[in-house]
């Protein structure tokens, strides 16, 4: 597998640790996976840590991520962290992702700290 899965339950945040480049492919799948642990803890928050892989799909299936994030369920009372190294942050605009994912009514920031991460999506 190339992604872990675990409900936070004192955060009340689902987590997902992506381990390899994921192909777009997988998105769905993946997808359907987190949302059923969300609807099982009646969550709308999720935490992907990226951190540490330089991966393609961010640029490549963009317009497909925001897509699928909503076919899954992810909702616009939901809320996504990303984890990231520095390696995606220099290769990517991610001004231009959040717009792509508000279109589908995805709110998601990007972080490079896990406290700060965690504080957003325990913000109101």
């Amino acid at each position: 597998m190339d992604w872990a899965i675990d409900y936070l339950e004192e955060n009340d945040i689902v987590f997902v640790k992506i381990l390899n480049p994921l192909k777009l492919e997988v998105l769905e799948p993946l997808g359907k996976q987190i949302q059923s642990l969300a609807r099982e803890h009646n969550s709308h928050k999720y935490f992907v840590d990226h951190q540490g892989l330089d991966n393609e799909i961010f640029f490549s299936g963009l317009d497909k991520i925001a897509d699928i994030a909503k076919d899954v369920g992810i909702d616009p009372d939901s809320k996504m962290a990303v984890l990231l190294g520095p390696a995606i942050a220099k290769r990517f605009k991610l001004d231009f992702i959040q717009y792509v994912f508000s279109l589908a009514s995805v709110q998601i920031n990007f972080f490079y700290d896990k406290d700060e991460a965690i504080a957003w999506l325990k913000s109101v």
